[in-house]
């Protein structure tokens, strides 16, 4: 299982957006042929150690370089200077999964929606690892709670669909798939 993609969206946290020697940064983050994102980044955190984004983008580079004991230290430590950093915990969940620490990656999940109870993602990769445990009630109902808070969240209807589809409830299943649809083409 590969980590699941980021948004490549604008980087929030401009403080450190003029201590980086690349013209192209963010480009770099995403691209990063030559090792100069974590050269930047690393830059960035000595210039900046108190920055939650700086450590925070370093974890995104060090988990996609695989050193991912380095990427969750990063995040924790983006944690301990933002504690309500819903990215972070987002990253330390991916990781989770990744390394098959689906507990702790429940736990990363269930955070963010402390936190932000209209993060989407957090809703679909908390009821796909309870379905990857077994927990169908739980995801259905995880996915409902979402639905209440985003009902226009097309992903959350598919992933809704999915699980009511594995579980026999096909009726249930054409409905929420009906309704992703509606969505994706409004």
């Amino acid at each position: 299982m590969a980590l699941s993609p980021r948004s490549c969206g604008p980087v929030p946290g401009l403080e450190f957006s003029h201590f980086f020697p690349s013209q192209n940064f963010h480009q770099q983050l995403i691209i990063d042929r030559d090792g100069q994102a974590l050269e930047d980044l690393t830059k960035a955190v000595e210039i900046r150690p108190r920055s939650a984004y700086n450590r925070y983008y370093r974890g995104e580079i060090y988990a996609k370089i695989g050193q991912y004991d380095r990427a969750l230290n990063d995040y924790q430590h983006a944690l301990s200077l933002k504690p309500i950093f819903t990215d972070a915990y987002f990253g330390m969940g991916m990781l989770y999964w990744q390394r098959k620490e689906i507990p702790q990656a429940i736990t990363a999940c269930r955070k963010i929606l402390e936190i932000d109870r209209h993060d989407a993602r957090a809703y679909s990769c908390l009821g796909k690892l309870l379905m990857e445990q077994k927990r169908d009630a739980e995801a259905i109902e995880i996915y409902k709670k979402g639905l209440g808070f985003i009902p226009d969240n097309d992903e959350l209807w598919y992933d809704l669909g999915v699980i009511y589809n594995e579980t026999g409830m096909y009726s249930e299943a054409a409905k929420a798939f009906e309704k992703a649809t509606e969505l994706i083409h409004k």
